[in-house]
């Protein structure tokens, strides 16, 4: 019963939101400002208001710039003189072939706007007299005629042409109100004349409106509706199933709106929901329900679009947990990081853990902590020349059952004897070479790699430098020489005291014979000084430098 009256009450409920949300739709149009002009031409060119006529000859156009025919702008829009009919301004006379004269003006978009009226106003006259017999004559009727939206409407004559009837632009004005709903608005206005002098001018073309209102859109209505609702009908629409449905009425001036419906249908519908409580924790309180044991519980509820609704809640209770470990490791591993805690030697902990659901159990935990391997070596060194790659090896290591040494790599291949503390012959070739050092105790394991660099031996710079000589041609100590072997001569630089150079050469059989560069003058006796720049067959290179005493016993 319950039900069935709320799907009812519903139900009424969702033709008024639809009837109030079209009624939305005929006043949201409907709001005014201040007078706005929408389009305007003063007469001049350029303006707002495009328009095409049929012309005016040279008088006609001087007759615009009169001040008698315009009124705000500096001339006025004209149409004729251009006849072969006479004119009392050149003093012509007889009239010519009867011909129309028009003025169109362009279609405008008044769509913004076209749920008011507009008003229309312009000024219009044919022209001052300067002389007699120039106004319309019988027949020569001004006529205007609005277009809305593309098609023409009724005529409407303006003035009535009689004998030299003269019409003063400054007092004749053409109103015309453009009735609500049309979205393109344009006019003509048009006269028959036979003569040059018949002129028909226009000034001040305004079309205004009260206000501006919203483009016409569709205006949307979004409704969530219970299953049985349906079928319904909205603004004429039969509405069966959940869509997006259109619908056209007219607003407070008859103009047609548009309003769109997105519709949504709910469906009762029941849910499950199963709930997990740790042991202790009874009572609880789900949805405002108090629940003291496992079991099964129905919930009726609304749902937000007003549809009746179930949930199941399945309550159960979490057991607590306990979880045994026996793990054995080594000496070396601790302190031992087991649950969130440091351990720091064997035994038997407890830890209690709270699970994701918010439960606490227990871990109990047997800890086993086996003794490690002590390594304790220690080498002669770890880095040889390649004429003697021997390393001793003095091992200390304790507590353990099972030992080996191992090469690690194979180029070059050498080996390690299988003793305790055994003599590493490393290849003589020089580079880096690693070694490992593998022992165990039962389960627990040890292996250290040790990494020995051979190297070059280094060189021996085998060079004798002199410090005194005689070059006085007695055959003994002549000439400066300097022994060196296995080396390479870069350059050989004599200096005298005052830091000038006297000889250099980059040459091994050449040597100085106390002259200058050995071809000019005989340096004097005194200091000089020597730099001497070798490199090895390593590529070293190596500056000696010494004093040299210059003496002529």
């Amino acid at each position: 019963m319950f039900r069935r009256n709320f799907a009812k009450n519903f139900k009424s409920a969702i033709m008024l939101k639809l009837a109030t949300a079209a009624i939305f739709v005929i006043l949201t149009f409907y709001h005014t400002v201040a007078q706005t002009s929408l389009y305007f031409q003063s007469g001049n060119p350029g303006d707002t208001w495009s328009y095409t006529s049929t012309g005016a000859d040279a008088t006609a156009l001087a007759e615009s710039l009169s001040s008698l025919n315009f009124t705000s702008a500096p001339q006025s829009l004209v149409v004729g003189g251009n006849t072969s009919g006479g004119s009392c301004i050149d003093g012509g006379t007889g009239n010519g072939t009867s011909t129309p004269r028009t003025f169109t003006f362009d279609p405008v978009n008044i769509s913004s706007s076209n749920q008011l009226s507009r008003t229309l106003t312009f000024r219009w006259g044919n022209r001052h007299p300067v002389c007699t017999g120039t106004g319309w004559d019988t027949g020569e009727n001004l006529i205007f005629t609005p277009i809305h939206d593309g098609t023409s409407q009724a005529p409407i004559t303006l003035a009535v042409g009689g004998n030299d009837a003269v019409f003063n632009i400054q007092n004749n004005t053409c109103t015309y109100t453009v009735p609500p709903c049309v979205n393109q608005f344009s006019f003509v206005v048009s006269i028959t004349t036979n003569r040059r002098d018949e002129l028909l001018f226009i000034d001040d073309v305004l079309l205004t409106t009260p206000g501006f209102n919203a483009p016409l859109v569709p205006v949307e209505v979004a409704l969530d509706v219970c299953q049985n609702t349906l079928p319904f009908n909205w603004n004429g629409v039969n509405i069966t199933q959940a869509g997006v449905y259109n619908a056209t009425i007219a607003n407070a001036q008859g103009c047609d709106s548009l309003i769109q419906l997105t519709l949504t249908v709910s469906q009762e519908f029941t849910q499950n929901v199963n709930l997990q409580v740790c042991n202790g924790e009874y009572p609880i309180v789900y949805n405002g329900q108090s629940i003291s044991e496992p079991g099964t519980y129905t919930q009726n509820f609304t749902s937000s679009s007003g549809c009746d609704s179930i949930v199941l809640v399945s309550v159960s209770t979490i057991p607590s947990y306990f979880f045994s470990d026996n793990l054995k490791i080594c000496e070396s591993n601790l302190p031992f990081a087991y649950q969130g805690q440091l351990l720091s030697a064997g035994g038997e902990y407890t830890v209690t853990f709270t699970t994701q659901n918010g439960c606490d159990s227990i871990y109990f935990l047997e800890l086993t902590v086996y003794p490690s391997p002590i390594v304790n070596i220690s080498f002669s060194s770890t880095s040889v020349e390649s004429s003697n790659p021997i390393v001793l090896v003095n091992n200390n290591t304790s507590q353990f059952t099972e030992w080996d040494w191992l090469v690690v790599g194979n180029n070059p291949q050498f080996t390690i004897d299988s003793v305790f503390s055994p003599s590493i012959t490393l290849p003589s070739t020089p580079g880096t070479y690693e070694v490992q050092w593998y022992v165990a105790n039962g389960l627990c394991v040890s292996t250290t790699t040790y990494i020995f660099t051979v190297l070059e031996p280094d060189f021996i710079w085998n060079i004798t430098l002199p410090n005194v000589f005689s070059p006085n041609n007695d055959g003994v100590n002549d000439v400066l020489t300097i022994d060196y072997s296995d080396v390479e001569l870069l350059e050989f630089v004599i200096l005298n005291r005052w830091g000038q150079t006297v000889f250099t050469t980059i040459d091994e059989n050449e040597f100085w014979n106390g002259k200058l560069f050995n071809i000019g003058d005989e340096c004097p006796e005194g200091v000089y000084f020597y730099q001497l720049k070798l490199r090895n067959p390593q590529e070293e290179e190596k500056t000696f430098q010494q004093y040299i005493h210059l003496v002529k016993p």
